[in-house]
């Protein structure tokens, strides 16, 4: 019996890229709990954060990072590379 050639389906997901901006909003859909760091080396500079429970366990998205809903309703996170590389927005 010859190999066959397979491909992934194609597969909708909800997701959104962390930013200062929408960090409230996220944790809210994700039932996540914000969080807010400071740079050890700059005090000056601030960055957000979420944790939240994943189909993984639990995890901290970091400013930049997606979290990605999937079609049962589990989260996970993404870091940019990995997601601009896997999806593509649709609307």
């Amino acid at each position: 019996m010859p190999m066959r050639k397979y491909q992934l389906l194609e597969v909708s997901v909800e997701a959104a890229q962390l930013t200062a901006d929408n960090v409230h909003a996220v944790a809210s859909w994700c039932n996540g709990v914000q969080k807010e760091e400071i740079d050890p080396f700059d005090h000056s500079k601030r960055f957000v954060a979420l944790n939240l429970m994943t189909k993984d366990g639990p995890r901290r998205a970091q400013q930049g990072d997606y979290i990605v809903k999937n079609t049962i309703g589990e989260f996970s996170v993404m870091k940019p590379h990995e997601f601009e590389g896997k999806y593509a927005q649709v609307s």
